[in-house]
């Protein structure tokens, strides 16, 4: 097997925070190249979903609503 490009260690809980592109990286120790988490920032994005509430308030004004 090849070695990684770049590995992440730390808490559970900071590590799911980088993962999602929240928190603070300081407290995450990595080994290896850092561009591939810089590569990992720009290609992944997540969106949080919306209220229910404000999909349907966001349908009314479009004349969407039921």
């Amino acid at each position: 097997a090849q070695p990684a490009d770049l590995t992440l260690s730390g808490t559970a809980s900071d590590l799911y925070l980088a993962v999602w592109n929240r928190g603070d990286d300081s407290r995450i120790e990595t080994t290896g190249e850092l561009s591939v988490l810089d590569a990992w920032r720009e290609r992944h994005r997540f969106r949080w979903p919306r209220a229910r509430d404000e999909d349907e308030a966001r349908a009314q004004r479009m004349g969407l609503a039921r």
